[in-house]
């Protein structure tokens, strides 16, 4: 496969540039149904819609209602069946394989938006870390139909905003409904699997480990350090590892090695940038030291994996 640089964009720009597939777009939010779309759709667009590895800076959900789309996001790949949801963390880096005839239901949102809209943002955090690690899920014919009505209700709203008074309350209190919907389906899907599961300790640690998510994803690329985290936390470090590993079942130092190993997994696969320029990037201090800490978490070494 070709190397391609990273193409990565705001929710903003990704539908002023995708002139073939229809969407509606206000204000932070996005959402569609596409119909019978194939792979040839994308590429006939005004960017490179995902046929090469795309970032985009928003939460977004994906629920396949017929045909089959195969993608890889963060270096995993999915395939998209039938009544299947998927939902895509914000600034994961994605790349679509294959999508076959397919009915394609899509809505997401970007931090400013979520940060206005009327929802319990503490409830709904702890669903989302546990749906990390598997994203997909089947959903239930009934719920399919509520998620239809609302993406039509919210479409319609968009396209006839202009001149509506509390148009932006509308708007979003139509969101809200539709992302409480969704939740609705997490939770219905996380007592499933409630058995794989670690359940939280306590409210505070939740708070804990949403403020140490959301410093993790700001700074991963310049700061690996237990103590720069707990101090804009205003804890010990001791105290850091410990109600993360409570919280989540792993430690504070894996989710940074993760976030770490994960950036630089995508830049060696799909990047033109060399080992050097990843390991300034990463903000270490020489290649040497770089190519130790990536082979000691992932047994390759950064050239065996870029030419893996």
């Amino acid at each position: 496969m070709e190397k391609k640089d990273i193409v990565s964009f705001s929710l903003q720009e990704l539908y002023k540039n995708a002139k073939v597939l229809q969407a509606s777009f206000h204000d932070g939010c996005l959402v569609s149904t596409y119909h019978n779309i194939n792979k040839s759709d994308t590429a006939r667009s005004g960017i490179p819609l995902f046929q090469y590895p795309c970032r985009v800076d928003a939460v977004t959900v994906v629920i396949c209602e017929k045909g089959q789309v195969k993608f890889t996001s963060n270096l995993k790949q999915y395939i998209l069946r039938e009544n299947t949801l998927y939902i895509n963390a914000s600034n994961s880096i994605v790349k679509v394989d294959e999508i076959e005839d397919s009915v394609v239901h899509l809505i997401a949102f970007d931090e400013s938006f979520l940060r206005d809209v009327h929802i319990d943002l503490k409830s709904i955090l702890p669903q989302f870390i546990h749906l990390l690690d598997n994203p997909c899920m089947t959903i239930l014919p009934e719920e399919l139909d509520d998620i239809r009505q609302i993406f039509a209700t919210i479409e319609r709203e968009m396209e006839n905003l202009s001149g509506k008074v509390y148009q932006k309350e509308i708007l979003r209190g139509y969101t809200s409904v539709a992302i409480y919907k969704l939740c609705a389906i997490f939770e219905r899907v996380l007592r499933m699997r409630s058995e794989n599961v670690v359940a939280p300790t306590k409210n505070r640690g939740e708070e804990y480990f949403k403020e140490f998510l959301m410093q993790l994803q700001q700074h991963y690329c310049q700061e690996r350090s237990l103590g720069f985290y707990a101090s804009l936390l205003h804890i010990t470090p001791k105290y850091l590892t410990t109600i993360i590993k409570q919280v989540s079942g792993r430690s504070a130092a894996e989710w940074i090695d993760e976030c770490v190993i994960l950036e630089a997994k995508n830049l060696l696969k799909y990047s033109s940038m060399s080992i050097q320029q990843i390991a300034y990037y990463l903000n270490f201090p020489n290649q040497s030291f770089f190519g130790t800490y990536f082979k000691r978490r992932t047994g390759m070494s950064p050239t065996e994996y870029k030419q893996s």
